[in-house]
């Protein structure tokens, strides 16, 4: 499995230091170990994480942590990915999510997203999800959304991920985005 187009956007992975936010089963931790990546993998769900953590490389580990409270593992690192953690930050935290977690990018580095799609797959507003207190699955973005949240970096590469490129993980409800750090 490769992660798809912006896989060659990346840049060097064998040596590279990753994080890996809202690892769940490990799938994309393992396909950048399996490379030469160093990862470390943070998750909110413990029981995932100690059922995985048997059959990770060696070069990848896990640890079971809120990201939004608990200390982070130290960076720099030259890639931080989220497939799946930041949709599911409330609003209202996600100031907390960018001052914790991009400080740890490396000058240079790269930051990977992979977000549900406000075009495809519409999800509760802002406004809905603090009226209710409840995510509700998470929240979905429109690609100009996540320029603009991520604004204090360089957009690499925004765009609809499909689920028609073979051996690549995909579904077509999703929205990508990569980011550098400035140097």
């Amino acid at each position: 499995m490769r992660i798809g187009t912006i896989d060659g956007l990346l840049g060097e992975v064998a040596g590279a230091r990753v994080l890996d936010v809202g690892c769940g089963n490990g799938r994309n931790g393992r396909w950048l170990a399996e490379r030469g990546a160093d990862v470390v993998g943070v998750d909110l769900a413990a029981a995932v994480l100690d059922d995985v953590r048997p059959t990770l490389p060696p070069s990848m580990s896990v640890r079971a942590l809120d990201v939004l409270r608990d200390p982070l593992p130290p960076g720099p690192f030259h890639l931080v990915y989220d497939s799946g953690c930041f949709h599911h930050v409330a609003p209202h935290r996600r100031p907390t999510y960018l001052e914790r977690v991009l400080p740890l990018l490396a000058a240079g580095g790269r930051y990977g997203i992979v977000a549900f799609s406000q075009e495809r797959q519409p999800a509760p507003s802002d406004t809905e999800i603090l009226t209710s207190g409840d995510t509700a699955g998470g929240s979905a973005f429109l690609l100009e959304d996540l320029r603009r949240i991520f604004s204090g970096l360089q957009p690499m590469e925004l765009r609809g991920v499909r689920d028609d490129v073979e051996g690549t993980f995909g579904a077509d409800f999703l929205n990508a985005g990569l980011f550098a750090a400035l140097p």
